[in-house]
Protein backbone atom coordinates (compact mmCIF):
# COMPACT_ATOMS: atom_id res chain seq x y z
CA UNK A 1 0.00 0.00 0.00
CA UNK A 2 3.21 2.21 0.76
CA UNK A 3 6.52 2.12 0.39
CA UNK A 4 8.81 5.54 0.71
CA UNK A 5 12.15 3.28 0.04
CA UNK A 6 12.09 2.06 3.39
CA UNK A 7 11.35 -2.07 1.71
CA UNK A 8 12.66 -4.24 0.61
CA UNK A 9 14.55 -4.74 4.04
CA UNK A 10 17.95 -6.19 3.83
CA UNK A 11 18.74 -10.01 5.14
CA UNK A 12 22.21 -9.16 6.54
CA UNK A 13 20.88 -5.65 9.38
CA UNK A 14 19.21 -6.43 12.23
CA UNK A 15 16.18 -5.25 13.30
CA UNK A 16 13.84 -4.36 15.65
CA UNK A 17 10.59 -6.08 15.08
CA UNK A 18 6.99 -6.00 17.58
CA UNK A 19 3.53 -7.25 17.62
CA UNK A 20 1.95 -10.17 18.43
CA UNK A 21 0.93 -10.66 14.96
CA UNK A 22 4.81 -11.68 14.33
CA UNK A 23 3.93 -14.88 15.92
CA UNK A 24 0.30 -15.45 15.88
CA UNK A 25 -0.81 -14.48 11.94
CA UNK A 26 -4.21 -14.02 11.39
CA UNK A 27 -4.12 -16.42 7.92
CA UNK A 28 -7.58 -17.41 8.09
CA UNK A 29 -11.03 -16.00 8.85
CA UNK A 30 -13.69 -16.95 11.40
CA UNK A 31 -17.15 -19.34 10.95
CA UNK A 32 -17.60 -20.95 7.91
CA UNK A 33 -14.22 -19.64 5.87
CA UNK A 34 -12.11 -21.62 9.05
CA UNK A 35 -10.04 -25.12 7.57
CA UNK A 36 -7.53 -27.32 9.33
CA UNK A 37 -4.07 -26.39 8.00
CA UNK A 38 -1.78 -28.97 7.35
CA UNK A 39 1.62 -26.27 8.67
CA UNK A 40 1.38 -22.87 10.02
CA UNK A 41 4.41 -20.57 8.78
CA UNK A 42 4.38 -17.10 10.97
CA UNK A 43 6.22 -14.70 9.86
CA UNK A 44 8.87 -15.26 12.98
CA UNK A 45 9.23 -18.78 11.91
CA UNK A 46 10.03 -17.38 7.97
CA UNK A 47 12.27 -15.05 9.78
CA UNK A 48 14.20 -17.82 11.72
CA UNK A 49 14.57 -19.97 8.72
CA UNK A 50 16.18 -17.19 6.70
CA UNK A 51 18.73 -16.56 9.62
CA UNK A 52 17.03 -13.10 10.19
CA UNK A 53 18.57 -10.93 13.11
CA UNK A 54 15.92 -9.58 14.82
CA UNK A 55 15.17 -8.49 18.39
CA UNK A 56 11.39 -9.29 19.24
CA UNK A 57 8.66 -7.59 21.86
CA UNK A 58 5.23 -8.36 22.09
CA UNK A 59 4.15 -4.60 21.92
CA UNK A 60 0.57 -5.60 22.65
CA UNK A 61 -2.16 -8.41 22.88
CA UNK A 62 -3.54 -9.39 20.49
CA UNK A 63 -6.48 -10.96 22.49
CA UNK A 64 -7.92 -7.28 23.57
CA UNK A 65 -7.89 -3.90 22.96
CA UNK A 66 -6.92 -2.14 25.82
CA UNK A 67 -3.26 -0.08 25.49
CA UNK A 68 -0.92 -1.60 27.43
CA UNK A 69 1.79 0.54 29.02
CA UNK A 70 4.06 -2.39 29.93
CA UNK A 71 4.42 -3.30 26.27
CA UNK A 72 4.44 -0.45 24.61
CA UNK A 73 7.32 0.38 27.01
CA UNK A 74 9.37 -2.60 26.32
CA UNK A 75 8.86 -1.97 22.72
CA UNK A 76 10.19 1.50 23.04
CA UNK A 77 12.69 0.64 25.22
CA UNK A 78 13.79 -2.51 23.07
CA UNK A 79 13.63 -0.23 19.75
CA UNK A 80 15.81 2.67 21.48
CA UNK A 81 19.03 0.97 19.57
CA UNK A 82 17.25 0.09 15.90
CA UNK A 83 17.23 2.18 12.82
CA UNK A 84 13.99 0.46 11.38
CA UNK A 85 10.99 -1.23 13.09
CA UNK A 86 8.82 -3.82 11.59
CA UNK A 87 4.93 -3.95 13.56
CA UNK A 88 2.59 -6.29 12.66
CA UNK A 89 -0.45 -5.15 13.62
CA UNK A 90 -3.73 -6.15 12.12
CA UNK A 91 -7.80 -7.20 12.95
CA UNK A 92 -7.43 -9.85 15.38
CA UNK A 93 -10.41 -12.92 15.78
CA UNK A 94 -11.64 -10.64 18.94
CA UNK A 95 -11.72 -7.12 16.60
CA UNK A 96 -13.61 -8.92 13.40
CA UNK A 97 -15.07 -12.07 13.03
CA UNK A 98 -18.19 -13.53 10.81
CA UNK A 99 -21.80 -13.05 12.35
CA UNK A 100 -21.00 -9.67 14.10
CA UNK A 101 -20.82 -5.79 12.76
CA UNK A 102 -17.47 -4.04 14.04
CA UNK A 103 -18.11 -1.21 15.88
CA UNK A 104 -15.49 0.92 13.94
CA UNK A 105 -13.15 0.96 11.09
CA UNK A 106 -10.05 1.53 13.22
CA UNK A 107 -7.69 -1.32 14.26
CA UNK A 108 -7.32 -1.86 18.07
CA UNK A 109 -6.44 1.31 20.32
CA UNK A 110 -3.26 -1.02 21.68
CA UNK A 111 -2.21 -1.65 18.17
CA UNK A 112 -2.20 2.07 17.27
CA UNK A 113 -0.90 3.61 20.07
CA UNK A 114 2.08 1.67 19.50
CA UNK A 115 2.50 2.36 16.39
CA UNK A 116 2.21 6.25 17.20
CA UNK A 117 4.19 5.93 20.23
CA UNK A 118 7.21 4.46 17.75
CA UNK A 119 6.54 6.58 14.72
CA UNK A 120 6.73 9.33 17.88
CA UNK A 121 10.05 8.53 19.15
CA UNK A 122 11.75 8.97 15.36
CA UNK A 123 11.66 5.54 14.14
CA UNK A 124 11.46 4.69 10.55
CA UNK A 125 8.58 1.63 11.07
CA UNK A 126 6.96 -0.64 8.24
CA UNK A 127 3.74 -1.44 9.27
CA UNK A 128 2.63 -5.38 8.07
CA UNK A 129 -1.46 -5.65 8.23
CA UNK A 130 -3.76 -9.26 8.62
CA UNK A 131 -6.86 -8.65 8.70
CA UNK A 132 -10.01 -9.53 6.55
CA UNK A 133 -11.75 -5.89 5.89
CA UNK A 134 -10.64 -2.26 5.35
CA UNK A 135 -9.37 -0.13 8.56
CA UNK A 136 -8.59 3.37 8.47
CA UNK A 137 -4.64 4.04 8.87
CA UNK A 138 -4.12 7.35 11.04
CA UNK A 139 -0.51 6.63 10.40
CA UNK A 140 -0.24 6.28 6.95
CA UNK A 141 1.48 9.10 6.01
CA UNK A 142 4.07 8.81 8.59
CA UNK A 143 4.91 5.24 8.02
CA UNK A 144 7.94 4.17 5.90
CA UNK A 145 5.95 1.69 4.62
CA UNK A 146 2.77 -0.28 5.05
CA UNK A 147 2.10 -4.44 3.45
CA UNK A 148 -1.02 -5.32 3.76
CA UNK A 149 -1.37 -9.28 3.44
CA UNK A 150 -4.95 -9.76 4.40
CA UNK A 151 -5.58 -13.18 5.09
CA UNK A 152 -3.06 -15.07 3.73
CA UNK A 153 -3.32 -18.34 4.51
CA UNK A 154 -1.03 -21.22 6.09
CA UNK A 155 1.80 -20.55 4.36
CA UNK A 156 1.56 -16.45 4.84
CA UNK A 157 4.47 -15.65 6.77
CA UNK A 158 6.58 -17.35 3.92
CA UNK A 159 5.02 -15.01 1.82
CA UNK A 160 5.13 -11.78 3.86
CA UNK A 161 9.39 -12.46 4.26
CA UNK A 162 9.84 -12.89 0.95
CA UNK A 163 8.18 -9.78 0.70
CA UNK A 164 9.42 -7.70 2.76
CA UNK A 165 13.23 -8.66 1.98
CA UNK A 166 12.79 -8.65 -1.41
CA UNK A 167 12.49 -11.67 -2.93
CA UNK A 168 8.77 -11.32 -4.40
CA UNK A 169 7.19 -8.33 -5.60
CA UNK A 170 3.64 -7.29 -4.28
CA UNK A 171 1.55 -7.71 -7.05
CA UNK A 172 -1.38 -7.78 -5.42
CA UNK A 173 -4.28 -4.66 -6.02
CA UNK A 174 -6.09 -3.39 -3.99
CA UNK A 175 -10.17 -2.92 -4.96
Amino acid sequence: MKNDGMLPLSEKEELFVCGDLFEKMRYQGAGSSMINPTKITTPRKAFDDMGIKYTFARGYAENGSEKDAEYAEEALLLSAGAEKVLVFAGLTDYAESEGCDRENMSLPQNQLALIEALLSAGKKVAVVLFGGAPVELPFAEKAGAILNMYLPGQSGGRACADLLFGRADPSGRLA
